[in-house]
């Protein structure tokens, strides 16, 4: 027969476990929707990350001819 102390012990550790944080996704969608697309970031310019984000890397290619 358990202890009234490892009965207490087994309350508590199930109400702990039982009680742990749960993120709700629309909370985090909608966390992430402001945070990426309308939250200006200073690294990148002042600007969304989702606005940054289309910037080509590196130059495309030209639609102007050389001539020679």
């Amino acid at each position: 027969m358990p202890s009234i102390l490892e009965y207490l012990v087994s309350m508590i550790v199930t109400w702990v476990v039982s009680r742990k944080p749960q993120v709700e996704l629309p909370v985090s969608e909608h966390w992430l929707l402001t945070y990426n697309h309308e939250r200006p970031h200073d690294s990148l310019g002042a600007v969304p990350p989702l606005t940054f984000l289309p910037r080509p890397s590196s130059p495309g290619p030209s639609p102007y001819r050389l001539s020679t």
